[in-house]
């Protein structure tokens, strides 16, 4: 009797299992929602939780390392300071030029996941220009201008890209 409940049950979290293959292979294919756009996702989610927590005040200082608030309406390294607006826009024309040459390209993967990685970077730093008006930037590293999350995707995004453009 026992080997039955198990055999049974067996069968049944196989039907199960197969169900939800299903459903999230019908997600996957479809045009709207696909694997790149999840982890876009779950990277914006990831980064502006994060700015929300720092936001609330956090702020810690260790040696050379500190995490503190900083609002940035500029650009990189602060350049364009006040122009919030103007650059979230920017911003979204880029990602838009992206996804659109990206349909017609025959990029390698890891290009492909460069290109992920910079329009995860500009949507989520858009996010906070639109919203806030200004980009929540934390990671303070001795000498070099304070960033976030969405610029470490943007930097590591471009710098992988043009790796992988050198490589055959």
């Amino acid at each position: 009797m026992n080997y039955k409940k198990n055999k049974t049950s067996k069968i049944n979290n196989k039907r199960i299992i197969k169900k939800f293959q299903k459903i999230k292979n019908n997600i996957f294919k479809s045009k709207i929602i696909n694997s790149n756009s999840v982890i876009i996702l779950i990277l914006i989610i990831l980064d502006q939780l994060v700015k929300m927590v720092v936001r609330k005040r956090i702020n810690i200082e260790y040696s050379f390392v500190n995490i503190k608030l900083v609002k940035n309406t500029g650009m990189v390294f602060g350049f364009f300071q006040g122009n919030s607006k103007i650059i979230a826009v920017i911003s979204i024309i880029i990602v838009l030029i992206i996804l659109m040459n990206q349909k017609r390209s025959s990029e390698t993967k890891e290009k492909r996941f460069s290109l992920l990685l910079i329009i995860t970077g500009l949507l989520s730093n858009a996010i906070d220009r639109i919203i806030l008006g200004a980009v929540t930037d934390f990671l303070c590293i001795g000498f070099w201008p304070c960033f976030n999350l969405a610029d470490s995707y943007l930097v590591l995004g471009v710098f992988g890209y043009i790796i992988y453009s050198f490589r055959k």
